[in-house]
């Protein structure tokens, strides 16, 4: 997750004040998050330089207990330091900042410290879907992206490697997808699987390398080529030992219920809800919200239906029988 601010000190702000320190503070956080991680940066500026930003190797890393534990640790840190400052001495755009970022480091310190309850290959939401979405949106500027694109390609079957090692090891403590969800998995992971030279990760790369100016046609062709090789000789035969692996530890899960009921479970759950959605309410709360909600919205649509269908004779959806009607019954 990037946390995004606007620096901009105040040109009457007394120097050393405490305002003054809050945004050099936030500053350099925000230089740290850029610098600490290839992917973060890339997505986030165009320029590195010209924001004074040292670009850091592209490299993925990898996924461990041991990651999200220093992830702890470091946002631990970067939340004291946060403390530190005198709230009632910043100014209102700085006390905006202050909460947000004072929320983000409380919620990647909850998620990080359940790392059992975090999944890998659940599709859409899981580790591996992210990274698949990183790649695909990754933005080509120049001959110099599509050199650490092609590189941080070939380190995804590792990165994979450690996501399986992680799961494995979540599975051995009762952690683990629910049987409907594995199905969803091995049906996602096949279909990553089956497209071959179709596979998302090619097309999408040959489109953007064919639109990159400054590359000859033969650079183009061979970059191709390349990242064709690596989707077909080693990423797809890598997410497949991942399917395998999957179908070896299934009935791994302590509880065959909910979150709910893992060890844990409600309270990583309630930093899933605020991370996600952005709110200080409850689970209960957002419960209470979202029943009040869907009544409000079917007692809404219901009337919408019968006013339609007075109006003209066409009450359902099923009684449109061409496009005349379809307008008729969207403009009422």
């Amino acid at each position: 997750m990037v946390v995004a601010f606007t620096f901009q000190t105040s040109p009457a702000m007394a120097e050393g004040s405490e305002g003054e320190e809050f945004e050099l503070f936030l500053e350099d956080e925000w230089k740290e998050i850029m610098e600490s991680d290839y992917l973060t940066m890339h997505s986030s500026v165009m320029d590195p330089e010209k924001m004074g930003l040292e670009e850091p190797k592209p490299v993925l890393g990898e996924i461990s207990y041991d990651s999200f534990e220093d992830e702890v640790v470091e946002n631990r840190a970067s939340l004291d330091k946060l403390h530190g400052f005198d709230f009632d001495k910043l100014d209102d755009k700085e006390k905006y900042d202050y909460l947000v970022y004072e929320k983000y480091l409380e919620n990647s310190i909850g998620l990080a410290s359940y790392p059992d309850m975090i999944e890998m290959f659940r599709p859409y939401t899981g580790y591996f879907s992210s990274y698949v979405n990183y790649f695909m949106d990754f933005a080509l500027y120049d001959k110099e992206d599509v050199e650490d694109y092609l590189s941080l390609l070939e380190q995804f079957p590792d990165f994979i490697d450690s996501m399986m090692d992680l799961t494995s090891k979540q599975a051995e403590r009762g952690y683990f997808l629910d049987a409907m969800s594995l199905d969803e998995a091995c049906y996602y992971l096949d279909g990553f699987i089956n497209k071959k030279e179709s596979n998302d990760l090619i097309v999408t790369f040959d489109g953007n390398v064919s639109d990159l100016e400054g590359l000859s046609v033969e650079e183009i062709n061979v970059f191709k080529d390349k990242a064709k090789e690596i989707v077909i000789d080693k990423i797809i035969p890598k997410v497949t030992e991942a399917k395998d692996l999957l179908i070896s530890l299934d009935g791994s899960r302590s509880t065959g219920k909910s979150l709910y009921y893992l060890p844990g479970g409600k309270e990583y759950f309630e930093f899933l809800l605020s991370n996600e959605a952005s709110t200080d309410k409850s689970c209960e709360e957002v419960f209470e919200y979202l029943t009040k909600a869907v009544k409000e919205i079917n007692a809404y649509k219901e009337k919408l239906i019968a006013d339609r269908g007075t109006n003209t004779g066409i009450s359902t959806i099923n009684g449109l029988s061409d496009l005349e009607d379809l307008m008729t019954y969207l403009g009422d």
